[in-house]
């Protein structure tokens, strides 16, 4: 009898250990980016440009990220939910170009700052980020500009052109605006640990009349 009790003593110890690791495991597979996979609207994007993108229309064609996913996503805290609701963060595009790491890009809306942002972000297998960088931007702010896209012209490079310009003369006779600025050529090589290296490889000064 003494024995028939103990061994059900074990099983019962059994039951609830594995019940209660259970829900922990069901979390911790919850808790991840890669379950938020299907709210990204683009996949394997090779070419990123936000020319096309404004303000009203375009924040209702993607999935706005919630002040509850931020930890979910940037488990290090490396970005945070802005709570004065200028900078919005949607889910943009998922990268599959290596299954060592976790990929996909961010669009961002900054009201604060007047730019719409895409950035390309590399995590490893755990869910820790390794590096990122701007993929494309659109800015304007009064007289100035700036202007930035880009494409993956191999699996690891990818290649940008940004420029960027601001009013410098006005002539109220012709209505036409001088503009001074320039036109920088930039590179991102992915590594093979995920992290990103950028070289400028050619700028240009510019002046134009519209």
């Amino acid at each position: 009898m003494k024995f028939k009790i103990i061994s059900f003593l074990i099983i019962i110890c059994a039951i609830i250990s594995c019940c209660s690791s259970n829900p922990q495991k069901a979390e911790d597979k919850r808790l991840s980016i890669v379950n938020y996979q299907q709210h990204f609207k683009y996949k394997n994007l090779q070419s990123f440009n936000v020319d096309s993108l404004n303000w009203l229309e375009s924040t209702k064609q993607f999935k706005l990220i919630t002040s509850e996913m931020y930890p979910v996503i940037w488990k290090g805290g490396e970005r945070n939910f802005r709570e004065n609701g200028l900078v919005k963060d949607y889910f943009y595009s998922w990268q599959e170009r290596n299954s060592d790491f976790i990929e996909f890009v961010i669009l961002t809306f900054d009201e604060s700052d007047y730019c719409i942002t895409t950035t390309y972000y590399i995590f490893n297998n755990e869910g820790a980020l390794i590096d990122s960088f701007m993929a494309s931007a659109r800015c304007a702010d009064g007289g100035w500009s700036f202007d930035s896209k880009g494409d993956f012209i191999t699996k690891t490079m990818y290649k940008q052109v940004n420029i960027e310009m601001e009013i410098t003369d006005y002539d109220s006779v012709t209505n036409l605006e001088t503009y001074e600025g320039d036109s920088t050529s930039i590179s991102f090589e992915i590594l093979q640990d995920g992290r990103v290296k950028k070289q400028t490889e050619a700028k240009r000064e510019f002046v134009k009349i519209f």
